[in-house]
C-alpha cells in the first residue's frame, strides 16, 4: 500500500537544508520518464486507478506500476501499489501495447531521491521524500514524502511544513502551479 503526502516547494535550497538538518541524504539523482496508459475497454483513467512505466534514463532501470483507487486518511493519500522492476524499459512499452493499452500520457521530471532511516523503530522503518522538477516548467518544484503515515507526519511537522504538504495529486498540483 503506497502512502504519500505532496506538496509545491517554494525554497529549495531552504528544503534541502531542512531534510538534511533531520537525517535525510540523496541517494539518486536524475531524470525519469513516466507513461501513462489506458485501455479502450478499462478506462483505468474514470475508474481511478493507473497503469505506469517509468523509465530512469540515467541507470536505465524501469518499473512497470499499477496503482488503485486512491483513498484519504489524516492528510495522506493511500492506496493500493504492485510494482515490478526491470530494465527493459522497452520491452514492457511493447508488452502493454501488445495487450491493447494506448499511451495517454507523459510525464518528464528530474528528481533527487532522499531516504532517511528511522533509528527510533526496531525494524527500521525508511520514509522518502523525492524532490521533482519539470524541464518543461521553469522554477517549479515539487515534492513527495512516502513512508508509513505516522513517519509522514512526524516528517512533515518536523519540516515545519504543515501547510505546505497534504494528499495532492502530481496532475492538481501541476493545475495549480504551472
Amino acid at each position: 500500500m503506497e502512502k504519500e503526502v505532496r506538496g509545491h516547494i517554494a525554497d529549495v535550497a531552504g528544503f534541502r537544508s531542512k531534510l538534511a538538518h533531520i537525517g535525510f541524504f540523496v541517494i539518486e539523482a536524475g531524470r525519469m520518464e513516466d507513461y501513462i496508459f489506458d485501455h479502450p475497454k478499462i478506462n483505468l483513467k474514470d475508474s481511478g486507478e493507473k497503469l505506469r512505466i517509468r523509465h530512469y534514463t540515467e541507470t536505465g532501470k524501469a518499473q512497470l506500476c499499477w496503482k488503485g483507487k486512491k483513498v484519504f486518511n489524516r492528510k495522506v493519500k493511500s492506496r493500493p501499489e504492485i510494482e515490478v522492476n526491470t530494465t527493459e524499459a522497452l520491452s514492457l512499452y511493447r508488452l502493454i501495447e501488445a495487450l491493447g493499452f494506448y499511451r495517454r500520457k507523459t510525464i518528464i521530471r528530474d528528481y533527487e531521491f532522499f531516504i532517511n532511516v528511522r533509528p527510533k523503530s526496531f525494524d527500521k522503518k525508511t520514509i522518502s521524500c523525492r524532490l521533482e522538477s519539470f524541464p518543461e516548467i521553469t522554477g517549479l518544484y515539487l515534492a513527495e514524502i512516502e513512508g508509513e503515515i505516522d513517519d509522514i507526519s512526524e516528517t512533515v511537522k518536523s519540516l515545519e511544513m504543515e501547510d505546505v504538504f497534504g494528499p495532492y495529486t502530481l496532475n492538481k498540483l501541476l493545475r495549480k502551479y504551472s
